[in-house]
């Protein structure tokens, strides 16, 4: 098995090829998302609530697109601390936006996504209530996840992440720790 790494995030690439869905969840300016069709050729959904980042990211064909924030919360305010990435889990900051809300379930339904051939997940403390309020049976839809915690910024999350860890191998999932 070939395991590749790129911005941090993990996974195994031989189980991705040009028929797979990827969806990235907190796209930044896109470079993950350039990166798997590049590599891969598959089709990437990408979700990234930040106006200027979204704008950023490439509009190719095989990288669809998405303003929202993953949040059972139909209108979400995102702090934005200077130096850092956008937050919707830390409140205090002066600068704010508000964004548009839907869960990861709407958000695949939506898109009439019924098979996620990778998940990537790096939502800036966001993650916790994704995985939280996220049935069982879309993540059986999903062949693997690469998460990035907040918890090595925010330490109190630990517990949280403890679980979540925990529900995912009970849903079948490995752990890889990178």
């Amino acid at each position: 098995m070939k395991i590749t790494q790129f911005l941090y995030h993990t996974f195994i690439s031989d189980f991705i090829n040009e028929g797979s869905i990827v969806v990235d969840l907190g796209g930044n300016k896109g470079e993950f998302s350039k990166f798997i069709v590049d590599n891969f050729k598959s089709t990437v959904y990408v979700v990234e609530p930040m106006p200027d980042l979204f704008n950023s990211i490439s509009n190719i064909p095989q990288i669809k697109k998405f303003q929202y924030c993953i949040s059972k919360e139909k209108e979400v305010e995102i702090s934005i601390p200077e130096n850092q990435c956008a937050t919707v889990y830390d409140k205090n900051f002066a600068n704010k936006i508000l964004c548009k809300g839907i869960t990861l379930e709407e958000f695949l339904d939506k898109n009439n996504i019924k098979k996620v051939g990778l998940l990537k997940v790096d939502i800036e403390g966001a993650e916790i209530e994704m995985f939280n309020i996220t049935p069982d049976e879309v993540f059986k839809s999903i062949d693997q996840i690469t998460v990035e915690f907040h918890d090595f910024i925010w330490p109190e999350l630990n517990p949280e992440v403890e679980k979540i860890k925990e529900r995912l191998k009970h849903l079948g999932f490995y752990e890889i720790k990178f």
